[in-house]
C-alpha cells in the first residue's frame, strides 16, 4: 500500500510537471501560420498582450499550443530563435 501511494505521488509531480510546460504546437514561427489568431504576451506597448494574426504579433518569434490559453501564443523576449510551433 505504501508503494501505491508512492507511485501515485510520483506520477501527479510527474503529471503536473508536464503539465505547466509550454508546449509546442507543430513546427515554425509566427510567420509560419498566417491564418491563425496568437497572444504575444507582454507585448502591448503597456506592457499587457496583443492578440491578432500570428504572422503580425508573432512574426518572429516561436509560437506554442494554447493549451488552457485561449490562443496559440508567443512570448515577448523570444528572439524566434526556437523552430517549433
Amino acid at each position: 500500500m505504501k508503494t501505491l501511494r508512492h507511485l501515485l505521488a510520483a506520477t501527479a509531480l510527474t503529471t503536473s510537471i508536464v503539465g505547466f510546460s509550454p508546449i509546442p504546437a507543430e513546427a515554425g514561427n509566427g510567420q509560419d501560420f498566417p491564418n491563425t489568431k496568437c497572444t504575444c504576451q507582454g507585448c502591448d506597448s503597456n506592457g499587457g498582450d496583443l492578440t491578432g494574426q500570428c504572422d503580425t504579433v508573432c512574426k518572429d518569434k516561436t509560437v506554442y499550443a494554447k493549451g488552457s490559453e485561449p490562443y496559440d501564443y508567443c512570448k515577448k523576449d523570444d528572439n524566434g530563435s526556437g523552430t517549433t510551433k
